[in-house]
């Protein structure tokens, strides 16, 4: 683990203080790096959902669906009609 003081590159397994003073805490501790010059990529594959199950999700999708599509009608017609009285008050004049 890199030290925030001092850049030095310290091994905590055997001491969680730095020659220079720097005291790491357990939270660094338990989230530190094992190899940090291995980038692994990953992909996935395949997703094993039962039939039915994915009929109930794309149910619960369609139903979740249905405020986003009200608000987005809501604001259309809204904007639609700000560009109307906009366009009927310019060839009035």
């Amino acid at each position: 683990m890199k030290c925030p003081n001092c850049n030095e590159i310290i091994n905590i397994e055997g001491t969680d203080k730095c020659k220079c003073g720097y005291v790491f805490s357990r939270f660094q501790e338990s989230n530190k790096v094992v190899n940090s010059s291995v980038i692994e990529n990953v992909s996935i594959n395949d997703i094993r959902i039962p039939f039915y199950s994915m009929v109930v999700f794309m149910i619960k999708l369609v139903i979740a669906s249905i405020p986003a599509l009200i608000i987005l009608f809501t604001i259309g017609i809204t904007f639609m009609a700000l560009i109307t009285s906009f366009s009927l008050v310019i060839l009035n004049n």
